[in-house]
């Protein structure tokens, strides 16, 4: 996991005076190709099922596993759900 904020050196020598971040970079281009500039943005088959909050959402309303098979199709072999759900702790993860 990459904390974006933290990636926050210039990657261009130009004379911009404010030269895109590595980590803006990468905001920007979640934003163009999954409409979410926001992190964590999870995949599946290159496709933004959301951030936590919705896979959260997802998950305590049953539809995490249905939505992984929907949209893994022939990748996904095996998608269940192990166990009950765990309770976050707030703030930052790792």
């Amino acid at each position: 996991m990459v904390e974006l904020d933290l990636l926050d050196k210039p990657i261009s020598n130009s004379n911009d005076p404010s030269p895109p971040t590595l980590g803006r970079k990468l905001q920007d281009f979640l934003a163009e190709s999954t409409g979410r500039k926001t992190v964590p943005n999870i995949l599946i088959n290159g496709l933004s099922i959301g951030g936590s909050d919705e896979l959260a959402k997802l998950d305590a309303d049953d539809e995490l596993i249905k939505k992984i098979r929907d949209m893994g199709g022939r990748w996904v072999h095996e998608a269940e759900r192990r166990g009950q759900p765990t309770t976050m702790p707030k703030g930052r993860g790792m």
